[in-house]
């Protein structure tokens, strides 16, 4: 097994106060109910509710925080991903695990997408571990304010035509001036896609994100800044034993095979766990159970489980 650095994390506090558990749903007794609760930012858990009711909520909850575009978008462009699916009117099925795989706390998508609300539908996990543990980030934290974002740009390197523009942010998914390399954007790669344009990864400063939820900025953990940080992969390990919820093999195992993102990861850029979350909420989800949560101000991941212990098929939605 790769080394692991055995620095102390803190046994995290339980966020009980901030989830509101939910029995008997039905959308007309508990939505208003559901969307003060996101306003006071806790996160909801829906016992026994159909699939045909979650897309349901999803699209109401979407409706009041005007955020349909958003919903439709994600559930369409999952469709055109190699490692998910379409499922149902909104939800996709989430990244396919390798044996003993865990998925690192993080907010979905980047900072250009600014992904505001997360749901997640279990369809049956009976295995023995797979919980889902949100944690809560700490927006005035200084540790979250110094990581850096892995950010596609653009550098124009002359005049173009209209349609040249046009077939560049076709082709790039970028948008100028906003997209525009800056001066204090570290570029990690170049590739030209035609004369006079280039098109670069970078890495960049975190930036605050408006919460239309909560109606102020923050600073999210987003995917784009957790799964380039070699660091966070030991931290949610650490953690993992910390509250045992870690399925060790009986073998020796290389490190880098139990981390969803370690293809991703390109160095150590600080990401500690102590300074970047206030605390937790850890819930196995049973089957016709949803978890709803803002994007932005609750990370979400996923303990791993023992090899043929049994199925989970939890599905995701995103707005």
């Amino acid at each position: 097994m790769t080394h692991i650095d055995t620095h102390v994390i803190q046994k995290p506090k339980i966020l009980e106060d901030k989830l509101v558990i939910l029995h008997d749903y039905t959308l007309s007794k508990y939505l208003i109910d559901i969307v003060d609760s996101l306003k006071q930012d806790k996160a909801i858990l829906i016992n026994d509710v159909s699939f045909k009711d979650a897309n349901k909520l999803m699209l109401e909850l979407a409706k009041i925080f005007n955020l349909q575009d958003s919903l439709e978008l994600n559930s369409n462009f999952s469709s055109t991903l190699e490692y998910r699916q379409k499922v149902g009117k909104y939800f996709m099925t989430v990244n396919k695990r390798k044996d003993y795989q865990f998925v690192a706390p993080h907010s979905e998508g980047s900072s250009k997408l600014g992904i505001q609300l997360a749901a997640f539908y279990s369809v049956d996990n009976t295995t023995d571990g797979g919980e889902t543990v949100l944690f809560k980030t700490n927006h005035s934290s200084d540790c979250i304010k110094g990581l850096k974002e892995n950010l596609a740009k653009g550098k124009i390197l002359k005049k173009l035509s209209s349609a040249d523009l046009t077939k560049i942010k076709i082709l790039s998914r970028l948008s100028f001036p906003e997209d525009a390399l800056t001066d204090g954007d570290e570029v990690l790669s170049e590739k030209e896609y035609k004369e006079g344009f280039v098109y670069c990864e970078t890495l960049v400063k975190t930036r605050a994100v408006k919460s239309v939820i909560l109606n102020k900025e923050v600073y999210p953990y987003f995917d784009s800044i957790e799964r380039i940080d070699s660091d966070s992969p030991q931290e949610y390990l650490t953690f993992l034993k910390n509250v045992s919820l870690f399925k060790e093999p009986e073998s020796d195992f290389d490190f880098s095979l139990i981390d969803d993102s370690h293809h991703n990861r390109i160095g150590s850029f600080g990401s500690k766990y102590n300074e970047l979350f206030e605390g937790v909420l850890i819930k196995k989800l049973t089957k016709r159970q949803m978890l709803i949560c803002n994007n932005l101000t609750w990370c979400h991941s996923v303990a791993n489980w023992t090899p043929g212990s049994g199925v989970r098929k939890v599905v995701a939605a995103f707005a």
